[in-house]
């Protein structure tokens, strides 16, 4: 979803403006109020949806965010020269977008990706704060209980969840950094 949404506003330039804006505010707003007002809309609208819903959407959106956010920036890093050599070379419009622009931008969005994997597996814990389940739930029931070793434990798990697909995120960051490197 981030890379058309990239590509429509990479085109409505006067649009961009608006963008930066909306992405500002949904990074600014405490995932907390999202996941509420979430709750609320969907309990109004949508009371046939599991609540895990008021979850996923508000990360779902602040990860989509994010990721629109490191493809912008990975494609406006790609060198003039660079597009103009491929455009000169005969590429057209897609074989430029998929061979050149996104392979020169891979490390820059594999590091978006980095940003919003973490960003997915911290955020979901805020679903217990609202009685949603989630990651939380063990931390908040430990907390409540007083059971300092299930809380130790989850909040273990939690960076753990968060530390290997980074871990993994960044070693395919940097082997396609010194890749892109060597080809240059």
């Amino acid at each position: 979803m981030a890379l058309p949404v990239t590509l429509l506003a990479r085109r409505l330039g006067p649009l961009r403006a608006l963008g930066r804006g909306v992405a500002g505010v949904v990074t600014a707003l405490p995932l907390l109020a999202l996941v509420a007002g979430t709750l609320a809309l969907l309990v109004r609208t949508r009371p046939d949806l599991p609540s895990w819903t008021a979850v996923v959407l508000p990360v779902g959106l602040v990860c989509t965010v994010l990721l629109v956010q490191s493809l912008a920036a990975g494609l406006a890093a790609v060198p003039a020269a660079v597009v103009e050599a491929a455009r000169a070379a005969g590429y057209d419009p897609t074989a430029l977008l998929v061979r050149v622009e996104l392979r020169t931008a891979l490390p820059r969005v594999l590091g978006g990706v980095r940003t919003a994997t973490a960003a997915a597996v911290s955020l979901s814990t805020a679903g217990a704060a609202v009685g949603r389940g989630g990651l939380g739930d063990v931390l908040v029931q430990g907390v409540r209980d007083g059971a300092r070793t299930e809380v130790l434990a989850a909040a273990v798990l939690v960076v753990a969840l968060a530390l290997l697909p980074d871990l993994l995120l960044l070693a395919l960051q940097r082997r396609l950094g010194s890749r892109s490197l060597v080809a240059a």
